[in-house]
């Protein structure tokens, strides 16, 4: 596989490049809020920032649904709009993926906990290509394993 980079717009975009990436060759990355620099030189670059990068509010039960492109700072703009704050990191430029999975440590945890303690469900697309939803009650066993 020659490298590449994609901007997918859907979850079912996101699967068929995890489908393509598998049947090509095992190079592959995933690239979230651009904090980092995941980019794979030799294979297939999954980029999430680009549209997938959705954050609402729902104040009524203080909960954010947040798609996986999206960064801390997207995040905390909409929660001060309801007057929220969110236990997360301390830089508001890095992406909310790498963020929540890697524990989340910033100014609120000592008293609310890292960012992964707040995590309720996880939309995840699996090697397969299949596109599940992760919580306590659903495929709990990969909810364990991306809150660590």
């Amino acid at each position: 596989m020659s490298p590449s980079i994609i901007f997918p717009t859907t979850y079912a975009e996101v699967s068929a490049a995890v489908l393509r990436a598998k049947s090509q060759g095992p190079d592959l990355a995933v690239r979230c809020g651009w904090h980092s620099t995941a980019i794979d030189a030799s294979g297939l670059t999954i980029d999430l920032s680009r549209h997938l990068n959705s954050v609402t509010i729902d104040a009524e039960n203080q909960v954010a649904r947040v798609q996986g492109g999206s960064r801390f700072s997207q995040v905390e703009r909409e929660a001060i709009k309801f007057g929220l704050a969110v236990p997360a990191g301390t830089v508001s430029d890095v992406g909310v993926g790498g963020l929540t999975t890697g524990g989340g440590y910033g100014w609120l945890s000592g008293e609310h906990g890292l960012t992964l303690d707040s995590l309720i469900s996880a939309t995840v697309v699996i090697a397969n290509g299949d596109i599940v939803e992760a919580n306590e009650t659903e495929h709990a066993d990969l909810f364990w394993g991306i809150r660590g």
